[in-house]
């Protein structure tokens, strides 16, 4: 049965609102939980929806989504490391992007070269990285990412 998981997935996707893009990035993150959960969210682009909520974090056309770049962040990286948890979602880690998006926000700095992400969500982030690297054909392009950077 897939519930509200493919419903849920494709709001997130289509959603430009903050209160929506909230929601539902929370909501991902709580059903993923959820070992059984994991494949059904990859299933229904969930991987997708949190790779495009990145993004509109970034983008410069959804100004009034600012005050709400922080939450939206931890929750979008809470949802990736459930999800890595998954053998078969850290698979798509990397064909879908979602380490080069993780890179750049860990790597957002403001004018002083000071990072602006949260500790507590480049943990989260971090912990998703951890959890890709258990593949051993993601390490190579891990590393070609600059995961390894991160650190220093």
């Amino acid at each position: 049965q897939i519930g509200a998981i493919q419903p849920l997935c494709a709001l997130c996707l289509q959603a430009t609102e903050a209160q929506a893009l909230r929601q539902t990035t929370a909501a991902l993150r709580d059903v993923a939980m959820l070992d059984t959960n994991r494949n059904l969210v990859l299933e229904h682009g969930g991987l997708e929806a949190l790779a495009l909520c990145l993004d509109k974090c970034n983008d410069k056309l959804l100004g009034h989504l600012e005050r709400e770049v922080p939450t939206l962040r931890k929750h979008v990286a809470q949802a990736l490391q459930n999800l890595s948890l998954s053998y078969n979602v850290r698979k798509k880690f990397i064909e879908n992007g979602l380490v080069q998006r993780i890179m750049d926000v860990c790597l957002i700095a403001d004018m002083d070269k000071k990072l602006t992400t949260p500790n507590h969500v480049l943990g989260y982030f971090v912990a998703a990285l951890a959890n890709v690297s258990h593949l051993p054909e993601a390490r190579p392009k891990l590393l070609e990412l600059g995961v390894a950077d991160i650190s220093s």
